[in-house]
């Protein structure tokens, strides 16, 4: 069922439009409709030519097949295979394979920065408290980092109480640091068990690798941890 005569004639004119502008004997094409409640409708466009006795076109048939729920089941599973199963952050396989395409193609003059997060004494929570409430700490931690960084930064979970943030295009390092110190507020006042976070923070200016950044960041994240915690260490410092 279509969910309205409107959306199926206007997907019945583009395949219209496609027939009429289509050499190939047969063509398989996906027609996305956007739909008022900011969703997509998507269909499946088929056509194959009819051919009399003389080789010539006689008619061509076209039809629509609604794929919509087939879509948005895809892409749910999907985003199910990059997510972190506890936070709901991507996950580390994910988060290394964004942040390398974006180390790919970044471009020259942009400033990004590479943060490693790491929570401090969390093993010392988990031995005292229990597992269960180190998971929801966990989770609250993931919630935070969602609201506090952009859409387009990359936001992940490298697993334990180790958390990644690539950010994209930013105009200063002062911004990583005061995203990090309201981060660490933040977390303070989601536990009264006295958690803190340190983290290491690796500048990107010019091509760099991802094992180079990593590297880098994670020197500093060293530093921070063993210099009275709970702040943030800049590599190019």
């Amino acid at each position: 069922m279509f969910e309205s005569k409107e959306v199926f004639n206007e997907a019945s004119e583009i395949l219209k439009y496609m027939l009429a502008h289509n050499n190939k004997d047969r063509f398989e094409e996906l027609i996305k409709i956007p739909l008022a409640n900011g969703k997509t409708r998507i269909f499946k466009a088929i056509n194959s030519s009819i051919y009399d006795k003389d080789g010539r076109i006689d008619s061509i048939i076209g039809k629509l097949i609604d794929i919509s729920k087939d879509m948005e089941e895809k892409e749910e599973l999907i985003a199910k295979s990059q997510e972190d199963g506890l936070t709901g952050l991507l996950n580390a396989a994910t988060t290394k394979r964004l942040i390398v395409e974006r180390l790919e193609n970044k471009e020259e003059h942009k400033l990004d920065a590479f943060m490693l997060i790491d929570c401090d004494n969390f093993k010392d929570i988990n031995d005292k408290h229990g597992h269960l409430i180190g998971n929801q700490i966990l989770e609250k931690i993931g919630e935070i980092l969602k609201q506090k960084f952009r859409g387009f930064d990359i936001v992940g979970r490298f697993g334990g109480d180790e958390f990644c943030i690539y950010m994209k295009d930013i105009p200063s390092v002062d911004i990583v640091k005061d995203k990090f110190k309201q981060l660490n507020d933040d977390i303070q006042n989601i536990n009264d068990m006295g958690l803190t976070t340190s983290a290491g923070i690796a500048l990107v200016r010019d091509h760099a690798t991802y094992e180079q950044i990593f590297k880098k960041a994670d020197a500093a994240l060293y530093e921070a941890k063993n210099n009275d915690k709970s702040h943030a260490v800049v590599s190019d410092e």
